[in-house]
């Protein structure tokens, strides 16, 4: 979630190598959307915006690329919540 993060840095040559190739590359971070603990009594009123946000670009897109540190030999906090 780091603004220098090594990840980060990939992640941007990659989306430049993408568009050099012709396509398009949306960066979503998850720190910008500020996403709240998932909790089942939340979701069961209706998505928070920022959820709603982070699902409507991932439908739309045709591939998903995930740039993420490795964290106690698995993904970030941040990233499992997001996918929860």
């Amino acid at each position: 979630m780091r603004q220098e993060s090594y990840n980060r840095k990939i992640l941007q040559v990659v989306k430049k190598l993408a568009s050099e190739l012709g396509a398009s590359a949306e960066e979503v971070d998850l720190k910008q959307l500020a996403l709240s603990i998932y909790d089942g009594d939340v979701e069961a009123q209706g998505l928070p915006v920022s959820v709603q946000q982070l699902k409507a670009t991932i439908e739309k897109a045709d591939v998903l690329l995930i740039a993420t540190p490795e964290y106690n030999y698995s993904i970030t906090g941040a990233l499992k919540n997001a996918i929860d």
